[in-house]
């Protein structure tokens, strides 16, 4: 498990660890909002069509990845902000 942020710019998250989640409450440095997670859907209009990721005021979000998805990812940028 491991994750990598680039600044207020976009978030990644990976989860390769065989029959363990991932949920953790992590920093992503993104401004507060809602975004668009690209690993299962994409941004249309002011909507997503897959799952959508909150990140509170200071730039935290509860992220969690089943370790039986075949998304093992999660992914979000400033453009993908609803």
């Amino acid at each position: 498990q491991i994750a990598f942020s680039r600044g207020g710019r976009g978030f990644i998250a990976f989860n390769g660890q065989f029959g363990v989640d991932l949920s953790q409450n992590l920093q992503t440095a993104m401004p507060a909002g809602t975004y668009c997670d690209i690993a299962t859907g994409t941004k249309v209009g002011n909507s997503c069509t897959g799952r959508t990721i909150t990140v509170a005021a200071g730039g935290f979000a509860n992220i969690f990845l089943s370790s039986s998805v075949n998304e093992g990812f999660v992914a979000f940028h400033d453009g993908t902000r609803l």
